[in-house]
């Protein structure tokens, strides 16, 4: 299921530096292995869950976004 997407911009002056693609980091710790669990991003900035959450169960899910 689709939850969310990112965006960033390279103003880089050769067109062909321009493409970013995406990736994610899981926090440290039990969180971060969560996160493995339940979410991903696509290499577009697309972020989605492999299942559903339950917020009682896992209220936060922390991770950064990687733009390369």
């Amino acid at each position: 299921m689709k939850i969310g997407r990112v965006h960033a911009v390279d103003c880089d002056a050769e067109l062909s530096n321009r493409m970013i693609r995406y990736s994610m980091r899981p926090s440290p710790g039990t969180i971060g292995q969560l996160v493995k669990l339940y979410v991903y991003i696509s290499f577009e900035g697309i972020i989605y869950t492999h299942q559903t959450t339950d917020r009682e169960q896992t209220p936060v899910l922390t991770f950064e976004v990687i733009c390369y």
